[in-house]
């Protein structure tokens, strides 16, 4: 990981520049994709763990399967953590 963002402002700076991946399509995927607003469209694909969610879409975006990851460059990626952490 080269990147932390821990602000809003930090998260827009590198969106503007990096392709956008977030993974979980939960209730937390839905808050953040809220937040973004006019950003969403920078949001490349949505990755789950669950296979029945595959090839849906959330807010227009695809969710897609995480092993794609392997296929986009890692030093232009920003990947969004968008899961509740216990």
């Amino acid at each position: 990981m080269q990147y932390v963002s821990q602000t809003m402002e930090n998260f827009e700076n590198l969106a503007e520049k990096m392709d956008v991946v977030l993974f979980g399509n939960g209730e937390y995927c839905m808050r953040f994709l809220n937040r973004i607003g006019n950003l969403t469209d920078r949001v490349k694909f949505i990755l789950d763990n669950d296979y029945q969610k595959w090839g849906g879409k959330l807010y227009g975006i695809p969710v897609v399967t995480p092993e794609i990851l392997k296929d986009m460059e890692p030093l232009n990626t920003l990947v969004v953590i968008t899961v509740e952490s216990n």
